[in-house]
């Protein structure tokens, strides 16, 4: 991903705190490597989240005509909504496509795919973000904790181990 110039990052309807947490900490990481990028999700976002800097500038659609299109929390295209559209069009018009989603129903329906069953897909933007070179943040902090304790309900789930405390951004990795 760091060799996109910029990125279009699709959310799933119905937007929750993973969601919201995934993208949001991967926009900030992306506009702290200089890629341009919006996130978009089909629908309103729940009150509860506005709280968190940078929610009301997420997009019904996209505006930018990106390079790749991201989504994340998303186990197959269905999952995004009314923005699934635009997602297809832009598979049409030959968009890098990447999923990053932590659903073992996930189909894989990205060119690239980063699916790893976890409690929440913080955790794996959490390393993807690390791999990505960007350290720590207090902002993509804040998203990821709040889509890990809103998916893993508050860390009391089954799915829940010690990886899921362990999760953290790597400066420099």
């Amino acid at each position: 991903m760091r060799r996109l110039k910029s990125a279009v990052i699709f959310t799933h309807m119905r937007p929750d705190g993973d969601t919201l947490g995934s993208a949001m900490a991967l926009s900030r990481a992306l506009f702290l490597l200089n890629i341009k990028n919006e996130v978009v999700n089909e629908g309103e976002i729940p009150e509860k989240f506005l709280f968190l800097d940078g929610m009301k500038q997420i997009r019904r659609a996209p505006t930018l005509d990106a390079e790749g299109y991201v989504c994340v929390d998303a186990s197959d295209e269905a999952r995004l909504g009314y923005a699934q559209a635009s997602f297809l069009a832009g598979v049409r018009k030959g968009k890098v496509t990447v999923n990053i989603d932590h659903h073992v129903s996930n189909t894989r329906f990205c060119k690239y795919n980063f699916v790893r069953p976890r409690a929440s897909n913080c955790e794996n933007m959490a390393e993807l973000i690390s791999l990505l070179g960007v350290g720590p943040d207090r902002l993509i902090g804040t998203y990821l904790m709040v889509g890990m304790i809103t998916d893993s309900g508050a860390f009391s789930h089954g799915d829940v181990n010690g990886d899921t405390f362990r999760a953290k951004m790597h400066p420099n990795r």
